[in-house]
């Protein structure tokens, strides 16, 4: 399952237009690359142009001769469904305005982030609040040099857990109950869930289905950790499936562990899928 996320453009008759890109969404990866790449509207609106997206690359079109497509992408390259697959083109959704987008575009597109840029600036959601990425870039650079000073992570790689319930809970007793998994999650396998949790849906709701963690781990995710991993949540909620994202530190490969109806399916991937 990827990191999906909805890119929006804000229009001069105030609408929003938008798409959907299927992996790497976090700011990181997505944020970072809309920041230095796309903040030129008529470029960002060229890429809307290409519809629904698998991926998103600092440029929107390989080298002449260069070989492209979903299954073969080039390095560093977008991949659109549309032209790199053959598949329909979705073009972009219009939302009414930034406040509709801001409402809707999570749900109308099963967004895990939602990045827009308005008047030259790109911001992603965070609390239904509008923060640019900029900031939130910043913020990770001055975490990241910190982590470097510490052996122990090092080397991490980073970690996402999507955590589906089987049942409705009400948000803060499900906070309450992930407060626990922090301290079992390192004692059983190593992995070092971050203080990053972030319900699903308006932070104002009183219920929610699921949860997205994120933290580090030193060496990759192998199948007796993520077993672990959901032994530890099936004692804390009525689990109905874990997502496990993990990227190595060189950013060559990262890999995907599915836990549904009591099996894990494990798929390593190259970064560039």
């Amino acid at each position: 399952m990827g990191t999906s996320s909805a890119i929006g453009i804000k229009q001069p008759n105030g609408q929003v237009q938008a798409i959907t890109c299927h992996w790497d969404g976090y700011p990181e990866h997505m944020g970072r690359i809309l920041h230095e790449f796309y903040n030129h509207e008529a470029k960002a609106m060229r890429l809307l142009s290409l519809g629904s997206l698998s991926s998103l690359g600092e440029s929107m079109t390989p080298p002449p001769g260069v070989r492209h497509s979903l299954e073969h992408p080039a390095k560093g390259v977008t991949v659109a469904y549309h032209r790199d697959r053959g598949d329909d083109l979705r073009k972009p959704v219009r939302f009414a305005d930034t406040e509709d987008y801001r409402l809707n575009a999570q749900k109308r597109f099963m967004a895990d982030y939602v990045y827009l840029l308005d008047n030259g600036v790109w911001k992603v959601l965070d609390n239904q609040s509008w923060i640019p990425i900029a900031t939130v870039l910043k913020k990770e650079d001055k975490t990241e040099n910190v982590k470097t000073t510490k052996s122990k992570t090092a080397n991490a790689c980073f970690i996402r857990l999507l955590v589906l319930c089987a049942t409705s809970i009400q948000a803060a007793e499900l906070t309450g109950k992930l407060a626990h998994l922090e301290k079992a999650a390192k004692k059983l396998t190593g992995i070092e869930i971050a203080n990053n949790l972030r319900i699903f849906g308006n932070k104002a709701m009183r219920f929610t289905h699921g949860v997205v963690l994120e933290g580090l781990v030193k060496d990759g995710i192998n199948d007796a950790q993520a077993a672990a991993l959901v032994r530890i949540l099936e004692g804390l909620v009525e689990l109905k499936s874990v997502f496990i994202e993990w990227c190595a530190p060189d950013s060559e490969t990262c890999g995907e562990i599915v836990w549904e109806d009591g099996q894990l399916t494990t798929m390593e991937l190259p970064a560039t899928f």
